[in-house]
Formats: structure tokens, sequence, C-alpha cells
């Protein structure tokens, strides 16, 4: 039975608060260090394939539309059945 000073309060408090700023360090970390997106990619003989607003849209639809449930090229969904 837990006593009047049981130490498992001040550990769950302790484990929650480290838990939480690793979270935000983890967020802070991930939108800081986003991949780069380039402004045009272009082929050899000057034609443009898509900008950086085609990819952004790309990604905006792609998300929308919960497309991963879908698959990808090389036939691995996001969604795995075991």
């Amino acid at each position: 039975m837990a006593g009047r000073n049981s130490v498992w309060p001040r550990v769950v408090l302790m484990v929650t608060i480290f838990v939480y700023v690793a979270y935000g360090i983890m967020a802070w970390y991930t939108f800081t260090h986003l991949p780069p997106i380039p402004a045009a990619v272009v082929t050899e003989n000057g034609t443009v394939l898509f900008t950086y607003n085609d990819v952004v849209m790309g990604k905006y639809y792609f998300q929308k539309y919960g497309l991963m449930d879908y698959g990808s090229i090389l036939g691995m969904g996001g969604l795995l059945w075991y």
C-alpha cells in the first residue's frame, strides 16, 4: 500500500514533464530542419517539369484525400495488414 509520502506521484510527474519536453524538442527540430524543395526542376533542354508550388499542392492533395492508404509506386502502402 502506498504511504503518505509515496515517490510514485513525483516519478510520474517527472516522467510526464520529460516526455513533453522531449516531444517539444522533436517538434521544433522537425519544423526547423525540413527537406529543401527546389524552386523548379528543369530538364537539360530547359523544359520545366514542376515547380515549388506544384510540390506543395501535391503534398496538400496527398494529405487531403488520404492517399497513403492507397499504396505507393513500389506497391507498399501506408496501411499494413498483418
